[in-house]
């Protein structure tokens, strides 16, 4: 839905939550790739 709305902070957002999630679960690589994807959104976002 995030990407629907074509708001970079919500697809931000959402990449931020499941990184989140991944690292509680231990898939730290996801969290990893999860957290550079953010980082970029977030640059675009600002």
């Amino acid at each position: 839905m995030a990407t629907d709305l074509h708001q970079p902070r919500y697809d931000y957002l959402v990449h931020t939550r499941r990184a989140a999630i991944a690292m509680l679960d231990g898939r730290i690589s996801t969290a990893e790739r999860l957290i550079d994807e953010a980082a970029t959104l977030g640059g675009s976002a600002a």
